[in-house]
């Protein structure tokens, strides 16, 4: 007994001198992991919008869920307890917040958003489309039928008898009645809480339902590709109401008070105040015209647009104003780096910052069309380019841009960079582009009918990805173009990056490919990808980074041979864009703004050689106890007469499963030091082992929070 009591005085020393040594330590050394650099990059994808309690909430694609209790002046993250962020659908239901997510399916907070439960027990399919709320009922939407609750999401049952697979898009309740549109079946209606739905689409001369919603005795249904169309007769018949409409893709559909809104993806809102007899346009004051979702709040109506954010009128919709403070929700397609200016192209235009990610300035004078894919720096020009506008340019840092067209013959365009003074831009479907007059002038440059995303150089070498068609090389800076495609055939190239005279191609599903000779042949280099989904390279001397769809970003410091996960900190995986500046790395993510992480907080493995090792040893970790981070050491000495060995260093946790590999590479004999970082596993005793060839060795460390 007496062993235990000392065992446990010993414990709570190690707790005690862990707490002190951590107290001198500054947050960087603590939290040395990416951190989100988004402080006026406000906006982004907003899916949904529901009021509870004065307050105001906004689900997003990826970033999970902000509130606001300021109608919309500020907005703040509350996600705790959420496990997916891809929120789809908002719903208040007394004092609960429902929210239905992209695969992960329900969530619940009775406390106004602070902390989050999932609620999934008799779901047979966790994409959650749509709520609604009729009296104890909670109907919940999914691609397996629609669900109810009695009991606040306890336990959900299927309630499907009439639908049968129809994907139901939206509901609304008219008293006693619940109505589903669905998407290719029309309408359905229950009245006994779902035991039976019944068809109701008489009238209706398209079956795409993606809006309904009621006013009085009149029902209003939004289709994609029918326009509007009302019912007064509680959905016996239909009768179309598009008096106005100059697109009939209508996608969303909200009444608030005397007036109904209606919203054409990508022509934003058309307003009828006479039941859908007339309708006029009424977007003064939006950025963005691709409108998800609506709420009201007293006067106010809120509108979620995909890529621009929140906006609010006061007065009907006459005027809008963006409410985006603290939204750092959006999509990243492209970062560039003109010394200390740091670009981003977005979902809603151009934004810059010059000190190094701690602010985002707008840079949208000029910009007609927000969706901005790539830019390129060439004296004192600043290039961008946009998905519909073509090409833009600013000779003044992007304070205003004018658009530089002339001789493009398409404007939807993927990628820019400058060869040899020579400006290149990759076209959606119509191969390349390039001017040699600072975008005065631009003629075709070959690659014909391709999609073409990214570039690479060596040397005299120019190299293209295309979509579809691996890479093409030019040598005499695209005068003329050759498929250098021997291991990469079909192969879909979404990024490529340069080091030295090696060559990386990122592909859209076969990971990362290398070449050292100019693309006569290319190898597979994915060892330690876990996803070959791999949308963005980038390169800083001799240390290589890749972004991955879902799987956050990887580090390769042996020319790709080995690449090892470095994504600590990362709230949202799903990476489109890396760039280097100022010794950090910045990463575009699709829904969650820009971070950035020092390369050498990366890049973990470092060769303090003095004289070569006599014999092969592993060190104690230092710190330890650790929080969250120690350092191991190691000496490799020649191994068998061998100048280079193929070391392993993995961590395993008490039962003994492996948590991660630390290392798997190639070293020269010398002396080394890795750094392990525990910011995502529990406290805890865990075991670290090294091997090279026949040699191996295991310690204990452990760690504190």
């Amino acid at each position: 007994m007496k062993y235990l009591h000392l065992l446990k005085y010993q414990i709570s020393f190690i707790y005690l001198f862990t707490f002190l040594i951590y107290s001198f330590l500054t947050q960087e050394q603590i939290s040395a992991q990416w951190i989100q650099v988004s402080n006026g990059l406000y906006g982004g994808h907003i899916t949904a919008l529901t009021v509870n309690n004065q307050n105001l909430y906004a689900g997003t694609y990826s970033s999970g869920i902000f509130i606001s209790t300021n109608n919309g002046q500020s907005w703040n993250s509350i996600n705790n307890g959420l496990t997916n962020y891809f929120i789809q659908a908002l719903a208040s239901s007394g004092n609960n917040i429902l929210a239905g997510t992209l695969g992960g399916g329900v969530f619940i907070s009775t406390n106004n958003g602070i902390s989050w439960t999932s609620i999934n027990n008799g779901f047979t399919n966790l994409n959650i489309q749509a709520f609604a709320i009729n009296g104890i009922f909670i109907f919940a939407a999914t691609p397996a039928g629609v669900f109810r609750t009695s009991n606040n999401g306890l336990t959900w049952v299927l309630s499907n008898i009439g639908l049968g697979l129809n994907y139901v898009n939206i509901f609304t309740v008219n008293q006693t009645t619940l109505f589903a549109g669905t998407r290719d079946g029309g309408i359905y209606f229950t009245t006994n809480n779902g035991d039976v739905w019944i068809e109701s689409n008489s009238g209706l001369t398209n079956l795409n339902v993606y809006g309904l919603d009621i006013r009085g005795t009149n029902i209003f249904a939004a289709t994609w590709g029918g326009g509007v169309f009302c019912s007064s007769n509680n959905g016996v018949n239909w009768i179309q109401v598009n008096n106005g409409l100059t697109n009939i893709g209508i996608n969303s559909l909200a009444v608030v008070g005397n007036n109904i809104y209606a919203a054409a993806w990508g022509e934003g809102l058309f307003l009828s105040t006479n039941d859908g007899q007339s309708w006029s346009p009424a977007n003064n004051g939006l950025t963005n015209n691709f409108i998800y979702g609506y709420a009201n709040n007293g006067t106010n109506i809120y509108i979620a647009t995909w890529g621009g954010g929140v906006f609010v009128s006061s007065n009907n919709g006459t005027n809008w104003n963006s409410v985006n403070n603290g939204l750092t929700c959006l999509g990243i397609y492209t970062i560039g780096v003109n010394n200390s200016n740091i670009f981003v192209g977005t979902d809603d235009g151009i934004f810059l910052s010059t000190n190094g990610g701690l602010l985002w300035i707008p840079r949208n004078e000029g910009v007609s069309n927000r969706y901005i894919y790539g830019f390129a720096f060439t004296g004192f020009n600043t290039f961008a380019c946009t998905w519909g506008r073509g090409i833009l340019r600013s000779t003044n840092d992007g304070e205003n841009w004018e658009e530089a067209n002339n001789g493009n013959t398409n404007l939807f365009f993927q990628a820019l960079f400058v060869n040899q003074n020579k400006i290149f831009a990759g076209t959606y479907g119509s191969g390349l582009y390039a001017s040699t007059n600072l975008g005065n002038l631009w003629t075709f440059s070959g690659i014909e009918n391709l999609v073409v995303n990214s570039f690479a150089n060596f040397g005299n070498n120019l190299y293209a990805g295309v979509w579809n068609g691996g890479v093409y090389l030019s040598t005499d800076n695209g005068e003329n173009w050759n498929a250098v495609n021997n291991g990469l055939i079909n192969a879909s190239v979404t990024c490529m990056t340069s080091n030295g005279s090696s060559i990386f191609a990122g592909t859209y599903d076969r990971g990362i490919y290398r070449t050292i000779n100019n693309g006569a042949n290319w190898i597979n280099v994915n060892n330690g990808i876990t996803n070959t989904h791999i949308q963005a390279m980038a390169s800083d001397g001799t240390n290589l980074f890749a972004g991955s769809q879902f799987s956050g970003i990887y580090v390769s410091t042996n020319n790709g041979d080995n690449w090892l996960n470095k994504s600590e900190g990362l709230s949202n995986l799903d990476i489109y864009y890396l760039a280097i500046a100022n010794n950090y790395v910045y990463a575009g993510t699709v829904g969650s703004s820009v971070w950035k992480r020092a390369v050498a907080d990366m890049v973990i493995i470092k060769n303090t050689v003095t004289k070569i090792p006599e014999t092969f040893l592993l060190y104690q970790n230092y710190p330890n106890p650790f929080n969250p981070k120690t350092v191991i050491k190691f000496d490799i000495p020649n191994y068998k007469n061998r100048n280079e060995s193929i070391v392993k260093l993995r961590v395993f946790d008490l039962q003994g499963k492996e948590i991660t590999v630390l290392l798997n590479e190639k070293l020269t004999a010398g002396n080394y030091s890795i750094t392990f970082d525990g910011t995502i596993y529990p406290s805890g005793l865990y075991f670290y082992e090294i091997s090279v060839g026949d040699k191996k060795e295991i310690k204990k460390m452990i760690l504190i929070k």
